[in-house]
């Protein structure tokens, strides 16, 4: 594997480093299996501290919130207007209320 390492001078360098060089069977699977999990960790952890989409969610969030409150309110409101309306029917002595 070729890692990218900054050198005592002015830039990088490329260098040719092996993981678990020294590591016999179990021990270089067990080092593998830790950097992968670790790595998996770090980009769980970035993706979950990274806000650039929680403005726009929020507002969805509460648009939907906004958009429920009113279907509610008009659905209150019409059956109140339908109770008044059967209410004078009856009132009247329609014969279709």
């Amino acid at each position: 594997m070729t890692l990218i390492v900054p050198s005592l001078g002015s830039g990088l360098r490329a260098a040719n480093v092996r993981i678990g060089a020294g590591l016999k069977g179990g021990e270089q699977m067990l080092l593998g299996l830790y950097v992968r999990m670790r790595t998996a960790i770090f980009g769980l952890r970035t993706r979950f501290e990274d806000e650039t989409g929680a403005v726009a969610t929020e507002y969805a969030l509460l648009l939907t919130l906004i958009a429920l409150a009113i279907v509610a309110a008009a659905t209150a409101l019409g059956l109140a207007i339908a109770g008044k309306f059967t209410q004078a029917c009856t009132t009247l002595g329609g014969t279709g209320c």
